[in-house]
C-alpha cells in the first residue's frame, strides 16, 4: 500500500501538539461528514511530523490526497483553522 503526505501550516511547535490538534480536528470531522466519506478518505491519517509551523499528515493512498484536495480541502482547513489558528494554510509536498 503507498501513502502520501499532506503538509499543512500551523503555528505548532512539537510533534505531540501537532497531533493532538489534528485529533481534535479529526474528531469534528467526523462529526461533518457521512461515516463512509470519513472512514474512506480520514480514517488512519495522522500527523507524522512537525517542523515550527508545518506539519505533515499521512493518508492512505494518492488517490485520498487529490481526492481530499478536490473534494474536502475547504472543510479540513476551516476545521482546523478552529483548532490550530486562523493561519492555517495546506500546502502539497
Amino acid at each position: 500500500m503507498s501513502s502520501e503526505t499532506r503538509t499543512i501550516e500551523q503555528p505548532v511547535h512539537t510533534l505531540e501538539h501537532a497531533q493532538k490538534l489534528w485529533q481534535a480536528a479529526l474528531g469534528e470531522l467526523q462529526l461533518q461528514m457521512t461515516r463512509a466519506t470519513y472512514d474512506t478518505w480520514l480514517r488512519g491519517s495522522r500527523v507524522i511530523s512537525c517542523d515550527g509551523n508545518i506539519f505533515t499528515i499521512f493518508v492512505r493512498h494518492a488517490y485520498a490526497v487529490d481526492w481530499l484536495q478536490s473534494r474536502l480541502l475547504a472543510v479540513i482547513r476551516r476545521t482546523l483553522r478552529r483548532h490550530a489558528g486562523p493561519d492555517a494554510l495546506p500546502t502539497r509536498t
